[in-house]
Formats: C-alpha cells, structure tokens, sequence
C-alpha cells in the first residue's frame, strides 16, 4: 500500500526518528557568508579525521545518540555549520516517506544525492518542515545532514515512515 505524506510525525504514528548520530562542527560561517562554502565532510567521511573549525579550533566527529528526535550539536555556538552522519540498513530496497525539519537552514544527502535543502533564511524547527519519498537500497545507507545555526538554538530532525 502506498504510504500518504503524514501531517505530523511523531511516536507510534507509523515514522520512527533516527536517534544516533555523528556530529562534527563548528564551521566558520560569519554573517551567513558560508551557506555556500563546502566544508571536508561534504567530500569525504573519515569518522577519524580532524579538521580546522570555527575560530582555528580542532573539530572532530563525535557520536550522540538523542532521547527525541530533535538533534542538537553540543554546545552550539552562533553563525556556524554543523554536520550529522548516520548509516541505516534496510533488508530490502525501499521507496519511503521521511520528514526532515532543522533551525536554521540544512541540507541532507543520501547516498551522495542531494534530497532536501531548506529555506535560506533563520527559522525554527518543526520535525514535518519538509517531506520527500526517496529510495533506499538494500543494505547500508549514508545519510549526511548539513546544519547552519545562525544565533540561539540549533538542531535538526531526520524522521523515516515505517509503513
């Protein structure tokens, strides 16, 4: 059966969050001015790497694993970028719904294929901001997510239908 593009994800509603992730960040972004700017983890995964951040400082991958859906980097700072990876594993090739939401603007690749990038202006996050029906292959499954905070709270929500 088909499955209809939900009003609101949430528990025991057929859509299940991903909660582990790993998050590497901060990236300078100085008056928005690096939306733009591809930073190292948009060409390579190296969950061992360690890259210059904002302000000249050491950034490496760290693993979180959320209570609830909403993602959120430790110790977020203003006008930086943030990046999330995870890998999920399907036992069979899927065609599915999943439910993207972030404050402020992101980004989120599967399998290095571009599926949701969202307005470019400062807002709040919502888990339903953005829908997309997107393939996923038989086995293991890189997802990326790009996060900008501009000032205050930051985070992002990557939420799959499982029926």
């Amino acid at each position: 059966a088909e499955v209809g593009v939900p009003t609101a994800p949430g528990r025991n509603s057929g859509w299940a969050y991903v909660d582990s992730w790993h998050l590497i960040g901060p990236f300078p972004n100085p008056q928005r001015g690096n939306l733009n700017t591809k930073f190292p983890p948009e060409t390579v995964i190296d969950l061992d790497a360690v890259y210059r951040g904002a302000g000249g400082r050491a950034v490496r991958w760290r693993f979180l694993q959320s209570p609830h859906e909403l993602i959120v980097p430790p110790n977020p700072q203003d006008y930086v970028i943030y990046y999330g990876y995870t890998e999920l594993w399907f036992d069979e090739p899927r065609d599915t719904w999943i439910a993207i939401g972030s404050d402020d603007q992101s980004k989120v690749w599967i399998e290095n294929q571009l599926v949701w990038k969202s307005a470019d202006y400062l807002k709040k996050w919502v888990p339903n901001e953005g829908f997309r029906k997107v393939h996923f292959k038989k086995g293991l499954n890189r997802i990326l997510v790009r996060l900008e905070n501009g000032h205050l709270s930051c985070g992002f929500s990557f939420i799959v239908a499982t029926r």
